[in-house]
């Protein structure tokens, strides 16, 4: 491992500790399904549209039907993720935008896309604060500030996730960098409290349920995730290159599977309804009918018919962040490569028929 994979680590390790102590402990263990000594694989993922597929397949026992004896491990954000895979306590995940630093370390391939997450992730501010009153940008019109009213502020949201990147991105459309900006580091539940309390110039929103309450807080969205980044953020599944070498076939079944999920969740709404939201509240997310709904609206699968798009490109939103993140110093320009060499389409063309191509700029 060379001085920057180390750095990495470290770093990953010292963020995994602080967001295990904000979410009360080391990693919550859901259902463990047997699969008659099949090959056991320990999945980490969060309670919320990422590991709705995981989860679905493994309370109705598709994975032990499948021979795989699979272990599932909640985690608050994709961070501690990273770190988990680094640490090698888990094998695969379905993880968002945190994934492509452990895509840039080098020990992780990407096995698909499959769920198009960008609404609800951005940048919001109180209703009185001065960036609104700046619409500086002619080909961003919908984007709020001025270089003068971003630069020193202070966002609230989660390192190493697409909190972050959402806020530099912003910071950028007015020629400032991450290093102009302060980020402090909360998990998301604790940051939208903080940030109604008073705390912070802003806060980066990842998503649901948090932009539902922000904006029921009456709260406005100066930045839109895709506006200021151009990256659509498609979250998917990634596995330690280790794992995934020795363990091909039973990689294979566990993509199978949780692609069988989420064509299933692409095409009927009614499902994901009910088993999403039982599954958030269980969780502790807190979830009302009308929140799954928006979510629903705002949410969609990746699956066969996604893919089967001449436009679709595979492992865009890892391969357009490895970029950004080179820009800004995040990902040491030598690393870039480990992302693009990360790509792994060969499961999903032999489990759909299909020949898949991979993003590239």
């Amino acid at each position: 491992m060379n001085i920057h994979r180390r750095f990495i680590a470290l770093s990953m390790i010292l963020c995994l500790a602080l967001s295990f102590a904000l979410a009360g402990g080391s990693g919550e263990s859901a259902d463990s399904a047997g699969g008659d000594g099949g090959t056991r694989i320990r999945v980490g993922t969060m309670p919320n549209h990422i590991g709705v597929p995981i989860q679905y397949a493994l309370v109705n026992g598709m994975y032990e039907e499948a021979g795989l004896d699979v272990e599932l491990i909640l985690f608050p954000t994709g961070a501690p993720i990273n770190e988990a895979l680094a640490a090698e306590q888990i094998d695969l995940a379905g993880t968002g935008g945190a994934g492509v630093f452990a895509l840039a370390a080098g020990d992780c391939y990407w096995l698909g896309d499959y769920v198009r997450t960008s609404d609800g992730l951005g940048v919001y501010v109180r209703p009185d604060s001065p960036i609104l009153d700046y619409q500086v940008l002619p080909d961003k019109p919908e984007v709020y500030g001025s270089k003068e009213t971003v630069e020193g502020i202070t966002i609230l949201g989660s390192l190493g996730t697409t909190d972050q990147f959402e806020a530099v991105c912003w910071a950028q459309c007015f020629g400032l960098t991450g290093n102009d900006i302060s980020i402090l580091n909360m998990d998301r539940g604790p940051a939208v409290q903080a940030f109604k309390m008073g705390e912070g110039d802003a806060i980066a929103c990842g998503g649901p349920p948090y932009n539902f309450e922000l904006e029921a807080a009456g709260f406005v969205e100066v930045a839109d995730i895709t506006d200021v980044s151009g990256v659509t953020i498609d979250d998917g599944m990634i596995g330690r290159k280790e794992f995934v070498d020795n363990n091909e076939e039973a990689v294979r079944k566990f993509v199978e599977v949780t692609y069988e999920v989420v064509d299933l969740f692409a095409e009927n709404d009614e499902i994901l309804y009910e088993f999403g939201l039982n599954f958030y509240n269980e969780n502790g997310k807190d979830y009302s009918g009308d929140m799954m709904q928006q979510e629903l609206d705002s949410k969609d699968y990746i699956g066969k018919a996604e893919m089967s798009k001449p436009e679709y490109r595979f492992g865009s939103a890892m391969v357009g962040m490895g970029d950004f993140y080179v820009l800004d110093g995040k990902i040491e320009a030598e690393m870039l490569p480990n992302v693009a060499a990360s790509m792994r389409p060969d499961f999903l063309e032999g489990i759909y028929g299909l020949d898949l191509t991979v993003y590239s700029e």
